[in-house]
């Protein structure tokens, strides 16, 4: 068989399984609330760069199915205890790497430690944040997940990323673990003063799709293909540049794109 009738061989069997797939299969997809990534827009929709990859990735499936936002707790519980789960989008670490199928890389990010401008806090390592008398952090983030497995004690979790913010600018938590770009939109949509800066770095990870432990190694392995072929088609980098060009106009020097997905 020649090589072009062996690519094509395998172009018509992607294809069967991907049409077979939408139409026999229900697919629930969960996404978390982290802007600009994903959020919900006030008229109840999911929204953000990570959902209209999501978007596009069901349509190379021929899915149609509703998009949700659910506090992170909540959205692992839900993919521990079912099959054929879509989640969005979550950091690659090796305590969770063998929980999940991971599906594709669609960001990188810094998690940073925040505080008020006026706070004269220095912090150089994370030994010197386990000094500091409280953390925001959200329940359930892999942020909360990596902390605690390096021995931190002094976390304080919530449910929504927005709420450390509130308590931030209040000054009733003196660091947030969080990110600039969730950081500057939480600030916009609150209405108020994004008077806090970065002292320190703590990491930097990948950020995935990936599908419930429990879905078939089959269906996994599919919805992978298609992702890949959105990378191959140039769809994800067009929404990466889309996105980008959006978010650079409100954050300048925050983000950049490299291997066709946003940094932020």
């Amino acid at each position: 068989m020649s090589m072009e009738r062996l690519i094509y061989f395998f172009l018509s069997v992607y294809l069967f399984i991907g049409n077979a797939y939408g139409q026999s299969e229900s697919m629930r997809v969960i996404g978390v609330d982290e802007p600009p990534a994903s959020y919900l827009a006030d008229n109840g929709q999911a929204e953000g760069y990570v959902v209209d990859i999501v978007k596009a990735l069901l349509d190379e499936l021929n899915i149609s199915t509703n998009i949700q936002i659910s506090p992170e707790a909540r959205v692992l519980n839900i993919a521990k205890n079912n099959e054929n789960i879509l989640l969005f989008s979550f950091s690659r670490t090796a305590f969770r790497e063998h929980s999940f199928h991971w599906i594709g890389k669609v960001l990188t990010k810094k998690w940073q430690a925040f505080t008020t401008i006026d706070n004269t806090l220095e912090i150089n390592s994370l030994q010197d944040l386990k000094q500091i008398s409280n953390i925001g952090v959200v329940r359930g983030d892999v942020r909360e997940e990596w902390l605690i497995n390096r021995g931190f004690n002094n976390l304080y979790s919530v449910t929504y990323p927005a709420q450390n913010v509130r308590l931030l600018a209040k000054k009733r938590l003196p660091i947030i673990i969080y990110e600039q770009q969730g950081l500057s939109y939480i600030c916009r949509q609150l209405n108020i003063e994004n008077e806090f800066k970065s002292i320190f770095t703590v990491h930097q990870s990948d950020v995935y799709l990936l599908m419930s432990k429990r879905t078939s190694p089959e269906v996994a392995a599919n919805v992978t293909q298609a992702f890949y072929h959105l990378k191959q088609s140039g769809k994800l980098r067009e929404i990466s540049e889309r996105w980008y060009a959006k978010l650079a106009h409100l954050y300048p020097n925050m983000y950049s794109i490299e291997e066709d997905i946003l940094s932020f």
